[in-house]
């Protein structure tokens, strides 16, 4: 699963890439056969004036489906991304699902 990843407005650290890039895998590798990639975009809308600014955008995507997006806001940078990863694990699992149920 290839994960990619922007930064918008502020200086990605390895940290920060490493710290989504663990995540993410770590969310979806029960889904990593159904999920081709994942595209997260990190973004500082206030930049240093602070505030509930960090905002995380994560889209998965498929072969044959279409992109499950989840989007965060937050103050810190790895709480907004972390709960990212545990919402779009529990997004793509429940579209897997539906899209299992439907298949006779």
């Amino acid at each position: 699963m290839k994960i990619d990843i922007q930064a918008r407005r502020f200086e990605m650290t390895p940290a920060i890439a490493e710290h989504v890039e663990q995540r993410m895998t770590h969310a979806l590798n029960q889904h990593d056969k159904h999920v081709q990639g994942v595209e997260v975009v990190l973004e500082d809308v206030n930049g240093p004036k602070g505030g509930v600014d960090k905002i995380c955008k994560a889209t998965a995507l498929f072969e044959k489906l279409h992109p499950v997006i989840v989007e965060e806001r937050g103050e810190d940078l790895y709480l907004t991304v972390s709960k990212t990863a545990d919402r779009i694990k529990v997004a793509v699992g429940r579209m897997l699902d539906k899209v299992q149920d439907k298949r006779p």
